[in-house]
């Protein structure tokens, strides 16, 4: 099987509250303004989500501030790979960042077992989701010779924020806004079978990317997923606008990435 995890990640240091969790979303199409979400159990190695369409399993990750504006469009577009299921992973800001990282790469993880390796898995994240990610790819437990494994990063400040104090390194363990707003030179090398492309857009029209007064870039491009890909978005797409952009090359044009036909990755 092959999952693919196309993501985005933010600066915005506001705490993300609501439900946490796994949900299964209702078609993007359905005319209830406000449908509602279902909780997945994926954190209970036993439950696996209901499969029934021929396309991928999707996955949407949420950034710091949570569901961009579009996200409905976003899931409209989706639907065109005819996705097997429709989910989203919910969390906040205020979680410990060593318990946040474990739990995301077990639910996906369960998750890819559930779907077995003849079904992909396309996880689209954005904004911090991004940073979450690209954390947690490297403790994936999936990682068997049948498992093809790509992440795409859109818009991630994967060098952090960079506002916080050289201080944070003493704390024994601190929430993911304060991780986010550190310094990051690098990640850790992916499980196997893991490959990854990060997708940058442009400081002209993302202000998250521009550089800080101290110097420090948050799209420094020395934090990367070792062995991973890069691929520029043009000039003007902005850092919401990118979500819904990933989504429509996924849908369209998933050479982009480096991908086959995303309906087609586990042929």
């Amino acid at each position: 099987m092959k999952l693919v995890l196309v993501s985005a990640a933010s600066l915005v240091v506001t705490a993300c509250g609501g439900h946490r969790g796994w949900f299964a979303l209702p078609d993007a199409r359905s005319r209830d303004a406000a449908p509602e979400r279902t909780a997945v159990a994926l954190e209970e190695r036993g439950s696996c989500p209901g499969l029934s369409g021929s396309g991928p399993v999707v996955v949407l990750v949420h950034g710091i501030g949570g569901e961009t504006q579009n996200v409905r469009d976003v899931r409209a577009v989706l639907e065109r790979l005819e996705p097997a299921a429709l989910l989203s992973f919910h969390w906040s800001a205020v979680e410990e960042t060593r318990a946040l990282v474990t739990r995301f790469a077990g639910g996906l993880s369960h998750l890819a077992r559930c779907a077995g390796d003849s079904r992909p898995i396309v996880v689209l994240a954005h904004s911090a989701g991004g940073v979450l990610s690209a954390m947690a790819v490297s403790e994936l437990t999936t990682a068997e010779a049948a498992h093809d494994i790509v992440l795409v990063t859109v818009a991630s400040p994967l060098g952090g924020a960079g506002f916080a104090s050289w201080r944070l390194n003493l704390l024994p363990a601190k929430p993911f806004v304060l991780t986010l707003g550190g310094r990051f030179e690098g990640y850790p090398a992916p499980a196997p079978g893991v490959r990854v492309v990060h997708v940058r857009t442009h400081p002209a029209s993302d202000a998250a990317m521009r550089q800080i007064r101290s110097g420090h870039f948050p799209d420094d491009p020395r934090a990367v997923v070792p062995g991973s890909r890069e691929h520029a978005l043009p000039v003007h797409v902005d850092h919401d606008d990118a979500l819904l952009w990933a989504a429509r090359a996924l849908a369209e044009t998933p050479a982009v990435f480096g991908l086959e036909d995303a309906r087609r990755l586990s042929d």
